[in-house]
């Protein structure tokens, strides 16, 4: 909007497509949640790697939590050790980038996904759709990550359920 009333101002279109350039593709929901900690930190580019702290309680939380659905307990403390020292997990970790919180909230959505019950529990079906929009207010290619899983359960859920929440849409 803002490139366009600059569009109707100057009337110069080459400022136009510079303008346009300019705006991130990529949705701010992740830069947001630094916010808290500039506020009580200050303003430091060390500070935001404290938002990290975050996605990775929530990584290592929901990993836990959904191989112990799968498994055992002891299984999700164990899956929690080896993801915390794979090689990506513990760079990315370290640095300021979307992908780090693109990786802890699929374990989130695959959590909420195994217990929506293929669809037929509406309450986690509502959580699921919320947490799938925050994934993809981090950054869109959180759905291309989810997708072989949606279509899986959504066509497993059609096959079996006849009162799958998808039947009703």
């Amino acid at each position: 909007n803002a490139a366009l009333e600059n569009y109707k101002i100057s009337g110069n279109i080459r400022e136009l497509l510079e303008r346009i350039q300019d705006i991130s593709l990529y949705p701010s929901l992740r830069h947001l949640t630094s916010i808290l900690f500039y506020s009580l930190m200050g303003r430091d580019y060390r500070v935001a790697l404290y938002s990290n702290l975050v996605y990775l309680f929530i990584l290592l939380l929901f990993t836990y939590k959904l191989i112990s659905l799968i498994f055992s307990k002891d299984v999700g403390i164990l899956a929690c050790f080896i993801i915390s020292f794979l090689p990506g997990v513990f760079g990315f970790s370290r640095l300021y980038m979307l992908d780090f919180a693109v990786l802890s909230l699929i374990p989130l959505a695959l959590v909420f996904l195994y217990k929506t019950n293929f669809f037929t529990h509406k309450f986690y079906s509502f959580i699921l759709g919320f947490i799938l929009a925050l994934g993809y207010l981090h950054k869109q290619t959180f759905m291309i990550f989810m997708l072989p899983f949606l279509v899986y359960v959504s066509f497993a859920a059609i096959i079996k359920h006849k009162n799958c929440l998808l039947l009703h849409i």
